[in-house]
C-alpha cells in the first residue's frame, strides 16, 4: 500500500486543546503523523492505505465541528 501526505485547512479553533483534540482523532483514526499548526490553521496527515482514505481523516476533523478544506493529497516516495 502507498503512503500518502494530506495537506488541509482546518477552520474553527482557536486553543492548543482544540490542536490536541484533533490531532488524537486522526491518530484514533489511524493516521501515522499529525501536526496542526494552530496560527496558520494547517493540519498535515500523514497515513497508509488508498488515496481516497483521506476523507476519513476529513470527516474525522468534521465531526468535531471544525471546518475543513483539502488542498494536496500526495503520495510519498519509497525509496
Amino acid at each position: 500500500m502507498l503512503q500518502w501526505i494530506t495537506r488541509m485547512r482546518i477552520d474553527g479553533f482557536r486553543c492548543m486543546v482544540c490542536v490536541n483534540r484533533i490531532e488524537r482523532v486522526l491518530e484514533k483514526h489511524g493516521a501515522e503523523r499529525v501536526h496542526v499548526d494552530p496560527v496558520r490553521h494547517f493540519g498535515t496527515v500523514t497515513f497508509t492505505g488508498e488515496k481516497a482514505d483521506a476523507e476519513t481523516y476529513i470527516e474525522a476533523i468534521e465531526d468535531l465541528g471544525y471546518e475543513v478544506s483539502l488542498l494536496t493529497i500526495v503520495p510519498i516516495e519509497n525509496e
